[in-house]
């Protein structure tokens, strides 16, 4: 008989056996070294097929075997992959992930970008958990608590092969969890991204690509990240700094902003805005409200989307809430005299876009807002819609159904 390629026998063999992902599929069932090669494959493919179908008396190398040494062969070109994450470990992946236990939702919403099956992932965080707006397919998914108060025991009872962290965020915590796992369950990968940070979300993109062998999907994000970034950084960086707008940034905790030291400080300035308040000596200063009234920003950003302005985002329409912050700011003493009020330069952004792996959209409304006369096509709304529509979820209606911005 002709001999098949092997790429025509996996297909045979992924069409006759569907693969699993159940908690009876755990690779490691088999140590097929260190180098998938053609030989091997064929072998494994044909034996299997010889002792489960044909009556055959070779050994049984196992479906998982067959179809983790498969992925290595198309994904990894045979070999292991080797990966440093976000917190500069290097870490050795010898199988794809099959069961993956996720403690940050900037990592899982991302993982769902570049389109990784959500089935595969067997526990989450206890705030995706109850983000069934977002993650509805997640919503029977375990919890394991959070990075500050992880379940290992029901960790340790769903047997991940895989588990991740924050790279750089809650290090402390993550680190003690990445230590108590790896002494507890055998064989686990700690892999660790943080997904919201704008200087190294480009990478981890391509970095999760890798490790689940979707290389494909996570070219076509970052090329629809990056079609939003980079002409926003080209453009700023023709602006000259001392005609930048002064920006007044403020959480949604009253007078509290991001110097220098904050995820929100360097989204500012992506955006091109001069931040008022860069030099504080804390990240996250709660500052005096006079100081707002003597620097006199010429645009003003107020965050909603948690504590006491825990209202709109994916999780609601609402537009009222919104004008009402709009509306107690511009009325908040000597606030009428400011520059940023006068010009009716001030606007209510939801966290859901500003912060997370969603950032690049609110910095496309921020970029938007200090510069109309130079981002005048600029469409961050249609950003958001294609955003979901293509890589997060077609059945959404979030964009018609949530507030974000305001006006």
């Amino acid at each position: 008989m002709k001999h098949l390629p092997v790429a025509v026998i996996v297909i045979l063999f992924c069409l006759i056996i569907p693969v699993s992902v159940g908690a009876d599929s755990l690779a490691g069932d088999d140590d097929f070294g260190d180098l998938v090669t053609e030989e091997y494959l064929s072998g494994v493919i044909l034996n299997l097929l010889d002792s489960q179908y044909m009556g055959g008396d070779c050994n049984n190398p196992g479906r998982d075997t067959v179809v983790d040494a498969a992925f290595v062969y198309a994904s990894w070109g045979g070999r292991p992959l080797v990966i440093t994450d976000s917190s500069g470990a290097e870490v050795t992946l010898d199988r794809p992930i099959r069961r993956a236990v996720v403690f940050n939702g900037e990592t899982t919403e991302t993982l769902r970008s570049i389109g990784f099956p959500m089935e595969r992932i067997v526990g989450i965080d206890k705030y995706t958990k109850t983000d069934t707006v977002f993650f509805p397919e997640l919503a029977e998914t375990q919890s394991l608590g959070s990075v500050w108060s992880p379940d290992y025991e029901q960790i340790v009872v769903l047997n991940p092969d895989t588990v991740f962290l924050y790279g750089t965020s809650s290090n402390s915590s993550c680190n003690e969890i990445a230590e108590k796992l790896s002494s507890t369950i055998p064989g686990v990968r700690i892999l660790r991204f943080d997904c919201f940070k704008p200087t190294t979300y480009e990478s981890e993109i391509t970095a999760l690509g890798a490790v689940t062998g979707r290389k494909e999907g996570a070219k076509e994000f970052r090329d629809f990240y990056l079609s939003v970034m980079e002409p926003i950084k080209e453009n700023v960086s023709k602006i000259p700094k001392n005609e930048r707008v002064r920006v007044y940034f403020e959480t949604w905790v009253d007078y509290k902003t991001g110097s220098a030291g904050s995820g929100y400080h360097e989204k500012i300035t992506l955006a091109g805005g001069e931040n008022i308040f860069a030099d504080e000596p804390t990240a996250y200063p709660v500052i005096d409200p006079e100081s707002v009234i003597i620097l006199n920003p010429g645009v003003i950003i107020k965050l909603v989307g948690s504590e006491s302005l825990s209202f709109g985002g994916y999780n609601g329409n609402d537009i009222n809430q919104m004008e009402k912050t709009f509306i107690r700011l511009s009325e908040r003493p000597g606030w009428s005299s400011l520059q940023a009020v006068q010009d009716d330069r001030m606007h209510i952004i939801h966290n859901d876009i500003f912060g997370g792996p969603e950032f690049f959209i609110g910095t496309a409304y921020s970029a938007k807002w200090f510069y109309p006369e130079i981002f005048g096509s600029l469409n961050p709304g249609e950003i958001h819609r294609e955003y979901i529509e293509k890589f997060q979820r077609p059945d959404c209606n979030a964009i018609t159904e949530g507030a974000f911005v305001y006006p």
